[in-house]
């Protein structure tokens, strides 16, 4: 709701794109696409194609993790198209790489080998260490896989090991365990039983380290949406009684004053001071209320009275008077 209030379509979009790269790491494509859907309406209204093809893209991984596999193409697919147009070469070798993926995970190895290559060389070409390790990688898994018709355990070894290499000098444990997976799982098929051992041993150990510390940060972000809300709360309580004593004194005020003069004294006028060039005063009296009111219980005076002012504000306000 408070997006949907914001005038800035811009800030908004990139908002809505934020929460759906939040959503798709917590592994929740579904939420994910959702709020890319309203993401690239935006971006879509400001003629923002950069904006549109970030969009494409992450709605492309999110669709690999739906299982829908040639939604993930078309998607992936407009995003090269705009990315190669702009010279985004970054970009363009991410988008290749998610085609490559996509093939791979249909079963058409030979057309993600070649996109793998396509990504890798922009990757080279640019010096991107991150995205050639990946591509490495990716080529190693698809060679390593039995049911690719160019099956090359050698090819397969090769590029796992270099991607490897650049994952440990990287530092990037996540990549690293995944790469130990795939190499422990070619030595296995090929009967290298005490170096698949030692890979998936490694798998291991690195997957809990990572697992270990995606539970910290996990557990650090609960305790800070925590306290989050306990201040969101404080706030709403502050600002609930604020209102209480805003509503008890306005009422109050329209009880013992005219309401043209209490709603100014609630808007923060001061030394308020009319000047009427004719007036009538009306005083009135009740007639015996001293003996009268000696002799009745006090509940009952103050009712007497509430009907008395009662009638003589209705009379008024019939007048039209104060």
């Amino acid at each position: 709701t408070l997006l949907t209030n914001m005038g800035e379509k811009p800030f908004r979009a990139n908002v809505l794109y934020g929460i759906s790269d939040v959503y798709s790491t917590m592994g929740l494509p579904e939420n994910a696409s959702q709020y890319l859907a309203m993401s690239l309406a935006l971006y879509e209204e400001l003629g923002d194609t950069s904006g549109i093809s970030n969009v494409m893209l992450s709605t492309a991984r999110a669709y690999n993790q739906l299982g829908s596999h040639h939604l993930a193409l078309e998607s992936f697919g407009k995003a090269l198209a705009t990315y190669e147009e702009l010279g985004y070469k970054l970009h363009t070798a991410s988008a290749l790489g998610g085609i490559g993926e996509t093939n791979r995970l249909m079963g058409s190895y030979s057309i993600a080998l070649e996109n793998f290559g396509r990504a890798l060389a922009l990757h080279v070409e640019i010096g991107g260490k991150q995205g050639m390790g990946a591509e490495l990688a990716n080529l190693g898994i698809v060679y390593a896989t039995k049911e690719f018709e160019g099956y090359d355990p050698a090819k397969g070894e090769d590029y796992l090991r270099r991607g490897l290499a650049i994952s440990n000098d990287l530092g990037n444990k996540k990549m690293s365990y995944e790469i130990h997976m795939h190499l422990a799982a070619l030595y296995e098929r090929e009967g290298r039983w005490q170096e698949a051992l030692e890979h998936y041993q490694k798998y291991i150990t690195i997957r809990d380290e990572v697992q270990s510390e995606e539970a910290k940060k996990q557990s650090n972000l609960m305790e800070q949406r925590r306290q989050t809300a306990e201040r969101e709360k404080e706030i709403e309580i502050a600002r609930a009684t604020a209102a209480a004593k805003l509503s008890a004194t306005t009422n109050l005020l329209h009880k013992v004053l005219p309401e043209s003069i209490s709603t100014r004294m609630i808007a923060g006028e001061e030394n308020i001071a009319d000047y009427f060039p004719s007036v009538s005063i009306l005083f009135a009296d009740i007639v015996g209320f001293t003996p009268i009111s000696s002799k009745m219980p006090a509940p009952i005076v103050v009712r007497f009275l509430n009907h008395i002012f009662r009638e003589f504000d209705r009379i008024i306000k019939f007048h039209g008077c104060e």
